[in-house]
């Protein structure tokens, strides 16, 4: 059994009715501590070993339906409930009809199990500039569509490699009502920086397992599974990961929301109308949400003007662009 096993064990057991009373040590040092019962002191396990539990109470627990985000934990992975925050502005800013999409192809899950289509996938990956409202559409979608019997698992590449996530579900089967399930995996490959293609390829093989199905459990096979996964940067991939269907059978560009929409949407969130030359800047375009919400509470907070906010954006945007121009060159 693996350390992490016997601590995850530990943990979720009444402290009071365990008492570790055998440990063989092996040569590997593995440097995890281990609190002893009955003294309150610490000692280390190293290696491989054998251990004996006395009144070991403990129940593996089967995953229940919700929108989650994994993150690091101390021995293991963590799902953090995920709170949507539904912005009323927004809705005419969500230009991908990925509700229609991940309902359209649910519908069709028993044609194709006729069919003799025995894992139900599909994979989707999205790309478009930072703050374009990537991960934004695809969860508000995700929670439209997620049902009272669905589970979705969101979580970032440069927090949590696809190994890692393969072994998570491996130790939480789903519970017997769940009848979806989404993976979300946003950044993929790395972060917002344009480091991709080293840690696509450092990860390659167990991600390319998971999205042509192979390392992905029993437990969870018989269930219609939709990945999703975010990038800033595609033409970094390898082209084995977006330039095969049964991977990635959809590739799709998020682009910044026009100019119009942007003002429409400044104009809802300030209750009030913008002047012309706050209008006039941000119709020219090349702005997320971010950016216009940003300046809108700059005007609120500071009283500086929305037009000169988003022109000090834009100034700042060409330096940055420069700057790693000249970096990878």
């Amino acid at each position: 059994m693996k350390i992490t096993d016997l601590i995850h064990d530990l943990e979720t057991s009444e402290s009071e009715n365990i008492i570790v009373t055998k440990v063989t040590h092996a040569q590997d040092c593995t440097n995890k501590k281990l609190p002893k019962k009955g003294n309150g002191e610490w000692f280390q396990i190293e290696g491989n070993y054998v251990y004996e539990l006395k009144d070991l109470t403990y129940k593996k627990a089967t995953m229940e339906c919700g929108m989650f985000k994994l993150v690091p934990a101390s021995y293991n992975l963590k799902k953090v409930p995920i709170t949507l925050l539904h912005d009323e502005n927004f809705p005419k800013l969500e230009t991908i009809k990925f509700k229609e999409k991940i309902n359209t192809f649910l519908e069709k899950k028993d044609l194709l199990k006729s069919l003799g289509v025995n894992l139900i996938k599909r994979g989707y990956l999205v790309h478009g500039p930072h703050g374009g409202g990537k991960t934004h559409q695809i969860n508000n979608a995700v929670d439209q569509c997620l049902g009272e019997n669905g589970v979705s698992f969101s979580f970032a590449m440069s927090e949590i490699d696809i190994g890692q996530f393969v072994d998570y579900l491996s130790e939480n089967p789903p519970a017997p009502h769940v009848d979806k399930l989404f993976v979300v995996i946003e950044d993929l490959g790395g972060g917002e920086q344009p480091d991709l293609g080293f840690r696509v390829q450092s990860s390659q093989d167990s991600l390319l397992s998971f999205l042509d199905g192979n390392n992905i459990p029993n437990s969870w096979r018989h269930l219609p599974i939709i990945i999703f996964s975010t990038t800033n940067y595609p033409m970094l991939f390898l082209a084995n990961l977006i330039d095969r269907p049964g991977r990635f059978d959809e590739v799709i560009e998020t682009k910044y929301p026009e100019g119009t929409l942007l003002v429409e949407y400044a104009e809802k969130f300030m209750k009030d109308s913008l002047t012309d030359f706050d209008k006039r800047e941000i119709e020219k375009g090349e702005l997320s949400i971010a950016h216009v919400k940003d300046a809108c509470i700059k005007k609120l907070v500071y009283n500086e003007p929305i037009h000169d906010t988003i022109k000090k954006m834009r100034e700042w945007t060409a330096k940055v662009k420069k700057s790693m121009e000249k970096k990878e060159s």
